[in-house]
């Protein structure tokens, strides 16, 4: 299972941009001590955005991140081998936080229980409906894409890290493949798309497998005459306060390598030339012009 796309929606219109523990706790401040006094803690309002605007030089930054409330992994914090699989990745069981508190909230489960942070979610989001009545007519959450930020061509991914880097920071998935002719094509491409779902919340080490894994998934793709192609773009979520904020897509394609939309790029002119450019496997492109861009 993974969270789904509309699931994430859902989670960031309710949340209005905001960590739940932020908004509602004061932030503890510890001042050093002098040579008068001792350390001093300090509490102040915060209310964390996770969102961090564009600089001069950079682009926005996303700092949120979706907390289960109940792990699915047995060394998880407040896992419960009795809570149903199918609801992990449920909207109620999911809370949105900053990475500072997420942290805190998993480093000292018996502190933050699933009680706890289920009235905490229940209350945060009480809040961040109350302040949209008073506002406007809240709307429903959606992505809005920019013309600037479609990709018209996907790269080709050659390798499992490759497609680790397509997918990672993502929040949506927009996956795509030529029609299966056989049960073994099916059987493939099922494959292929229940390994990349399983890409969620991956520690170092299941990455390291992971990514084993995706290669040689990629390598069977290739001896049955497929080619796995992918990019990002970033589109806007609208809905909540502080709309729109970005909203990183993963694009992932598998087309048949006989495709016609298929387009080599930055081939010279000699033969030495093509050799290299196919051994490094990147001179291949996926046209989205030739085919109709993602809806």
């Amino acid at each position: 299972m993974t969270i789904t796309d509309r699931t994430r929606k859902i989670l960031w219109g309710r949340s209005g941009n905001r960590c739940a523990f932020c908004r509602a706790h004061s932030v503890a401040l510890l001042v050093g001590a002098t040579e008068t006094d001792d350390d001093s803690v300090v509490a102040e309002e915060c209310h964390r955005e996770l969102l961090v605007g564009a600089t001069e030089t950079d682009d926005d930054s996303v700092v949120a991140e979706e907390c289960h409330i109940v792990s699915g992994k047995p060394r998880g914090s407040r896992y419960d081998p009795t809570f149903p699989a199918e609801r992990l990745d449920d909207q109620d069981n999911l809370i949105l936080l900053c990475s500072v508190h997420h942290k805190m909230v998993d480093d000292q489960p018996a502190t933050y229980t699933v009680e706890s942070l289920q009235k905490l979610k229940r209350d945060h989001e009480q809040w961040v409906a109350s302040a949209l009545s008073k506002s406007k007519v809240p709307r429903q959450p959606s992505l809005r894409r920019t013309e600037e930020n479609v990709p018209s061509q996907l790269l080709r991914l050659t390798t499992g890290q490759d497609v680790m880097r397509t997918l990672s920071g993502s929040y949506s998935l927009e996956f795509g493949y030529d029609d299966p002719q056989s049960d073994m094509e099916a059987e493939l491409l099922h494959e292929f798309a229940q390994e990349i779902e399983d890409w969620d919340d991956l520690s170092p080490s299941e990455e390291v497998r992971a990514v084993h894994r995706m290669n040689m998934l990629l390598q069977q793709l290739e001896d049955a005459g497929f080619r796995v192609f992918g990019d990002r773009e970033v589109q806007h979520l609208e809905g909540s306060p502080n709309s729109p904020l970005p909203w990183l897509v993963a694009m992932v394609r598998i087309v048949r390598s006989a495709n016609p939309d298929i387009v080599r790029v930055g081939i010279g002119a000699g033969e030495e030339a093509k050799e290299a450019e196919a051994a490094k496997g990147t001179s291949e492109k996926h046209d989205l012009n030739a085919c109709g861009k993602a809806d």
